[in-house]
């Protein structure tokens, strides 16, 4: 399931674009972790999320985030999902 936003109007008339949203399923995914590792990451408030209902999603920008992170700490890597 894919949460995908499309260009959003302003009220100047100018199209603004809507972040790209991703379930947590497939955040976890291209993360290469386990939807269960992922949730605590969130959780733990380290992977910014917004809960729709009782689904997470994040924002590509948000994982990108925190991926940078995540490579930057081999530590954490050597225990995934700590």
């Amino acid at each position: 399931m894919c949460y995908c936003l499309d260009v959003m109007a302003r009220k100047d008339g100018k199209d603004m674009a809507e972040p790209k949203l991703l379930s947590l399923p497939e955040a976890a995914e291209s993360l290469g972790l386990s939807y269960e590792n992922t949730l605590r990451w969130v959780q733990r408030g380290r992977l910014k999320a917004t809960k729709i209902g009782r689904d997470y999603v994040v924002t590509e920008t948000d994982l990108g985030e925190f991926r940078s992170w995540w490579e930057a700490n081999p530590r954490v890597q050597a225990v995934k999902g700590q």
